[in-house]
């Protein structure tokens, strides 16, 4: 094989802003001269992109990484290089811990594009070349503007609009990870919505640790809610969808973007994490209860048909019976329409980790259980009202093999995380939008069948 013609697959792990990174990163490799393969078998390299925001991600990587160095150890994969927030923060561990991986690098930053490719040239495919672990350090910062090489299907795509968080909540080691709060230029994600729509994005989720700070570390006349205004512009998207903002950074203009514009879904992702003051305060959240609560109001009031999620900590230490029955009654009062919830992870280095009142694992995930059963009962409830309504939805792609239904999507429901809408149809186009009558429900997901296409 030439020093052309190495080959390359990839694993991404976690959220989607670490599927963009690998999208991204992807194309500079392929830019470099290294091609890549959608199988793993047989590959010169298998590079993982992990995630080790909590215990459950780091689980998911790690089990990940020794399934591939078990197919390592068969010869059925070559080098295995490890990359990514859990490469970047246990490195010199993972290589004494998992012999098998050659190489440990840290978040996917163009510098280290050179690095892999004289790597994968030097490296034999049976892992004879001297293994070793780099650490990368800390900084924020975009991969070069190079066309994205797409890991989704092609009538989605995510759009990362910024780098790093400077919230700084008790409990998240992000900062430690990817650094400060750095803004994308508005010209350069203009420039890829164009490139996405061009290449048959109908929907575009913006993505960052947090978006409603957008643009404050760039100038005060930068935020979400002008880049909003500028990207409904683009005609090929239907869709523009808001994801990971911080009750926080909320303001009235975008408020009243969201309202006012109809390519903007009325779909908020709004992680509360809790709503006792004592815990918010003690995570680092900069909201009270009566902030959050004014929120809701002003979101509920403001944008007709809005869909809310939300996020949850459960187990936060110190977080008393009586706290926990709090945030089960504001669960409950709200009404969210989606909502994931996950037990409190220690992580090493983190303020929260230093507390005092750590509650035991049998209590935090008896008290997950609780909220997810309540939260299971408002989503029935809440889907039981659709039955009869008409919805415009997007088709992801067909269900079950031979079933002779599709899966798709509408308004309230984002990529990957939320539940489906189970369709049924006449040889529907996937990417194509619908009109849609719902017919039913199974928990999550809605049953709809196809009254009409819309161009």
């Amino acid at each position: 094989m030439s020093r052309k013609e190495k080959k390359v697959a990839i694993i991404s792990l976690g959220c989607p802003k670490n599927l963009v990174d690998s999208e991204r990163f992807l194309a500079a490799l392929i830019s470099s001269g290294v091609k890549f393969t959608s199988s793993y078998v047989g590959a010169d390299a298998l590079l993982i992109n992990t995630c080790c925001f909590i215990d459950d991600a780091k689980e998911e990587s790690l089990d990940v990484i020794l399934q591939a160095a078990r197919l390592k150890a068969t010869g059925e994969l070559g080098s295995l290089i490890v990359v990514g927030c859990l490469g970047k923060r246990f490195g010199e561990s993972l290589k004494r811990e998992i012999p098998e991986i050659d190489l440990v690098m840290g978040l996917l930053k163009s510098e280290l594009v050179p690095e892999i490719k004289q790597f994968l040239h030097n490296h034999k495919k049976k892992g004879s070349a001297r293994p070793y672990a780099r650490k990368i350090a800390a900084s924020a910062g975009f991969l070069p503007e190079v066309p994205r090489l797409r890991l989704t299907p092609r009538h989605f795509a995510y759009l990362r609009i910024a780098e790093g968080c400077s919230n700084r909540c008790s409990y998240c080691i992000i900062p430690e990870l990817r650094g400060e709060l750095t803004s994308k230029p508005l010209e350069h994600i203009l420039a890829e919505a164009e490139e996405l729509a061009s290449d048959g994005a109908r929907e575009i989720c913006l993505v960052g640790e947090d978006i409603t700070s957008y643009g404050r570390d760039i100038s005060e006349n930068l935020t979400l809610a002008r880049l909003l205004r500028e990207l409904v512009k683009i005609p090929e998207v239907h869709w523009l969808r808001l994801l990971y903002t911080h009750p926080a950074h909320w303001t009235d203009a975008l408020i009243r973007t969201v309202a006012e514009e109809d390519k903007v879904c009325k779909y908020v992702d709004l992680p509360i994490q809790h709503i006792n003051d004592r815990i918010l305060k003690a995570m680092g959240r900069k909201v009270s209860a009566g902030d959050i609560r004014s929120l809701m109001h002003s979101l509920r009031s403001r944008i007709s048909g809005l869909y809310l999620r939300t996020s949850i900590i459960v187990g936060f230490p110190g977080e008393t019976e009586v706290e926990f029955q709090e945030l089960l009654e504001f669960v409950s009062e709200v009404g969210f329409e989606r909502l994931g919830a996950f037990t409190y992870s220690k992580e090493e280095g983190t303020e929260a980790a230093r507390m005092s009142g750590q509650i035991p694992e049998k209590i935090k995930g008896e008290r997950l259980h609780r909220l997810m059963e309540l939260q299971k009962e408002i989503a029935a409830a809440k889907n039981r009202q659709m039955i009869g309504k008409e919805l415009e939805v997007l088709v992801d792609g067909l269900a079950e093999a031979g079933s002779g239904l599709y899966e798709a999507r509408f308004y309230g429901d984002a990529p990957e995380v939320d539940g489906l809408v189970i369709l049924s149809g006449d040889n529907l186009q996937i990417g194509n939008f619908y009109r849609a009558r719902v017919t039913g429900f199974q928990e999550y997901d809605l049953c709809a069948e196809v009254v009409g296409a819309i161009k």
